[in-house]
């Protein structure tokens, strides 16, 4: 068997500048395996200034923000994971409920100094979840349609939590994340599978 040979075709479009700046954009990307349509995904970014950030962010600096330990994580069988360094949940008193589990030393997670949760890291909590809910049936997460609503802190904890849930983009699931008595961000996800 010889490795799959991905080739990527992306698509930038709506590129806002902001003076001779760029502030924004929107892109489409497809995966194709043997030139065929193995995976698509739509996003779209803007940016601040630097200036505009430490405004936005209050003087939270990676320097100045203290993350939480980590706690132990779940079973790394339990949400498809074969390392526990690559767990990002850890158990909860409810079955559908857990705790984010963010360890900044992660290579991939936190390839340089942040002062908040990454949007990537969500993601996987979100797949992780979504494998750790159903458990006995195994679904698959095949789409995603995130929300990101504010910044998820490093020193505060955040909640990973499931719902069954029929969505507008074609999802069967509901994941949302939550610090203290707000939501950070939200993801529909599709699923096969069970």
């Amino acid at each position: 068997m010889t490795p799959a040979e991905p080739v990527l075709h992306i698509t930038v479009t709506d590129v806002d500048q902001r003076g001779a700046r760029p502030a924004g954009f929107r892109y489409e990307a497809e995966i194709r395996l043997d030139g065929e349509p193995a995976a698509t995904a739509e996003m779209a970014a803007n940016w601040t200034s630097a200036a505009a950030y430490r405004r936005l962010r209050g003087g939270r600096t990676a320097a100045t923000v203290s993350p939480l330990p980590a706690p132990a994580g779940l079973p790394p069988a339990d949400v498809d994971r074969p390392l526990p360094a690559d767990v990002v949940l850890a158990p909860s008193e409810h079955s559908d409920r857990w705790r984010l589990r963010v360890d900044t030393a992660h290579a991939v997670f936190f390839d340089h100094p942040l002062d908040h949760v990454p949007g990537m890291l969500l993601l996987e909590a979100t797949r992780q979840a979504v494998r750790a809910r159903t458990i006995g049936d195994r679904r698959t997460p095949v789409s995603f349609h995130a929300f990101f609503h504010r910044y998820t802190e490093l020193d505060q904890p955040a909640w990973i939590e499931v719902f069954d849930k029929t969505g507008a983009h074609g999802g069967d699931m509901q994941v949302v994340g939550q610090q203290g008595e707000t939501t950070v961000f939200e993801c529909e996800v599709g699923t096969v599978g069970g």
